[in-house]
Order: structure tokens, then sequence, then C-alpha cells
């Protein structure tokens, strides 16, 4: 599955193989699927069919629950299948009925009275083509066949759009939930010689100079620490130009405790006060995709060079790094090679995940999301550092 695609769970019986094999008469759902490729992941049992009984609903049951969408190509053999009607479709009402699945139901062929009972609830939602004449009728005539499946793409991609709507102010609404009840307000210590918003500092073991930054509580390093090590520090592709811009890269173990005396390497809470205060201020949330003003308000770089895209946004680049918070994309070192210099940026915090693995903040340029995850603490990322 690719990230960020939406999955789609197709029911249907193994009688109406035409409509969903590559090998099919009518190759329906894999039309479908090569319609939708950039936005959807289609998802069919026809590679499970030498599973046995229990594996087979098993994985089938998992495949359901991973699903946005529910694409149900019902005919006669749809209703008469007790393995349809008796497992797949409860999973999927219950879901639909807690809003964590939407269903796309395909009439293929006409029905009789009886299997129409059986599908009552089904058949009150929007039915494609429509609730009268079914695919099978289309087919017969190019012309037909061609106008109803351009029909029939514009109306799911409508509900794919929908969804991502749907989603995307979920997403706001828990994320900013999460955040005012999870995390924790820190205040620090007021100290004399940082009683400014901004200002620079010396570090005393090299003489080196570091910007900081007041943002909200926090008194932030603002640029990446530079600080070399002996064992355990790298510059970029071991080039001690790099340092200049992007600072030293650290394995955790070296990471935790590198950072100036008075300073410290934050920990993931610290992390998430950081992005709580940002969206508080309004870098988040204000557009469509929820987290692009946040990652605009907190990059160093112009917004449409760093995703890559600027034939398709138009944001006001007079905001970009507003907050002054200065983020370069430094890169990663991986078992002794480097990767991701001004595309993948990488900040550890103090925070361990398990015996092998360690929070650590992450921004990719072909993402769009800055986000906490844990990773492998032989990896050598960036440092910024917070003040005690």
């Amino acid at each position: 599955m690719v990230e960020g695609k939406f999955k789609i769970f197709v029911s249907y019986s193994h009688q109406n193989e035409d409509w969903v094999s590559n090998n099919g008469k009518y190759k329906f759902i894999p039309w479908l699927e090569m319609q939708l490729a950039d936005v959807a992941e289609i998802w069919t049992d026809r590679i499970l069919k030498r599973l046995p009984g229990e594996e087979f609903t098993k994985l089938i049951t998992e495949k359901v629950n991973e699903a946005d969408f529910a694409l149900l190509l019902i005919s006669q053999d749809f209703v008469s299948s007790k393995y349809i009607m008796d497992i797949e479709l409860p999973i999927i009402m219950q879901r639909y009925h807690n809003g964590k699945i939407e269903i796309l139901p395909f009439l293929l062929t006409g029905l009789t009275k009886k299997s129409r009972k059986k599908i009552e609830w089904i058949l009150k939602l929007e039915i494609y083509p429509n609730e009268t004449k079914p695919l099978i009728e289309f087919v017969n005539n190019d012309a037909d066949w061609t106008q109803i499946k351009i029909e029939i793409l514009e109306g799911v991609e409508n509900r794919i759009e929908e969804r991502v709507l749907n989603k995307t102010k979920k997403e706001e609404q828990d994320y900013n939930n999460k955040d005012r009840i999870n995390v924790p307000e820190v205040n620090y210590n007021e100290d004399k010689s940082f009683c400014g918003n901004s200002g620079t500092f010396i570090d005393d073991r090299d003489g080196q100079k570091y910007k900081w930054i007041r943002i909200g509580s926090q008194i932030w390093m603002n640029e990446n620490l530079a600080f070399k090590i002996e064992s355990g520090s790298w510059a970029y592709n071991n080039n001690p130009i790099n340092i200049n811009k992007y600072g030293c890269l650290y394995e955790w173990g070296i990471a935790k405790n590198v950072c100036p005396n008075e300073w410290h390497l934050l920990s993931k809470e610290e992390w998430l006060v950081l992005e709580n205060f940002f969206i508080k201020q309004g870098y988040n949330f204000k557009r469509i995709n929820a987290k692009i003003k946040f990652i605009e308000g907190i990059t160093a770089i112009p917004f449409a060079l760093l995703f890559r895209k600027p034939n398709l946004l138009n944001f006001d680049f007079t905001l970009n790094n507003e907050s002054g918070f200065s983020i370069i994309l430094g890169g990663y070192r991986s078992y002794s090679e480097f990767s991701g210099i001004d595309t993948s940026g990488n900040w550890w915090s103090s925070t361990e995940y398990n015996k092998e693995l360690s929070w650590y903040e992450c921004l990719l340029s072909n993402n769009e999301n800055l986000k906490l995850n844990f990773f492998n603490k032989s990896y050598g990322f960036s440092v910024r550092c917070i003040k005690d």
C-alpha cells in the first residue's frame, strides 16, 4: 500500500469473475483500478483462493477493517453467496454505521424481489450506475459502455474527494483535541542572558556561535548543532563543508548528551509543545491540506522549492518561515551511507521507544507532514537543542 492512497475493498461473488479478472470478459475492476491508480489501491480476494478457510476469513476481515471504501459488485449471485451475506457484509455494515467506511454499490445484474429485500439497506444508498438499470445492460454497446464508465468514474472520484475533505476535517479536530488534552504545558525559568525573543550565544566547548529563538514558553537553538565528536557524529558525506549549513549528524547515544551546557536534547513531549504552540498561533489547519501552512511557517527555504511543486501551489511566500524556526533539511546517515540532504530532515528526541529505537521528528520534501516517528538509534540524525 502506497502511503496517502485510499484503500478500496471489493466484495463480489466468484461467479462474477468476468468483472474482476484481467482475463475476464468485462474487466471492470482492472479498468477502475487503472483510472484511480494515483489516489486509491483496490484489493480483491483473487490471490487468496488457495488459502485454508480460516486463514482466508481472517485476512478478509483484516482487509475490510483496513479499507476506506467497500466496493460491492451486486448481482443475484452476490446476494445468494452465504459467505458474502454472513461474513463480509455484516463487517462492512458495522463499519459503515460507525462511520469507518464508505460504500460504493455497483449493480451488475437485475435482482429478484426477494434478493432486493435482503439488501434493502444497501439499495437505499447511491447505486452505480443507477437502481433500475444494471451495468450488464450497457456492455453490449461500445458508446453506452464508454459513457457509463465516464459517469461512474466521475461519481467515484467525487466520493473520494468528499472522503478527503472529511478526513482532513477530522484530522484537524483530532490533532487539536489531542494536543490540548495530552500535551503538558512546559514553563522554563527565565535566564537573564536570554531575556529577549532572539539572539546568539557561544558554545564554550569549541567557540561556535549559534542563533537562538524564543517560541512560546521554549527557547530553541535556531540551527542544527554542529559540535564535532570523534566517534558517533558525522558531516554529511564526510565533507566538513556541509557542517556550516546543515550541522552534524549524530547517532542517538551521542545525541542525548551532546548539547551545550545549560541546553538539552528535547523530549518527545517537548516537540509536541512546539507543535501545539504553532497550531494555536495559526500556523496549522488554515488550508485544505491541513499541515501545509504549518510546514510553510517553519521552513527556511521557499515552500514551492522545498516541495518541488511550483506549478501546483499558490501560497503567500511572505509567510515562509514566519515563525523564525528556520528548518533546514540535513539528510541522514544509515550504515555508512548518506542520503536525503535538502529533501529529508530528521531530529532526535531524548525519548526512547524501546531498546533499539528512539523517537525523532521528521520532515520529508515529498510528504508535506512534520511528524513524530521512531527509528534505529544507530542512524545519524540532526540535533536541535532546547534551553534548560
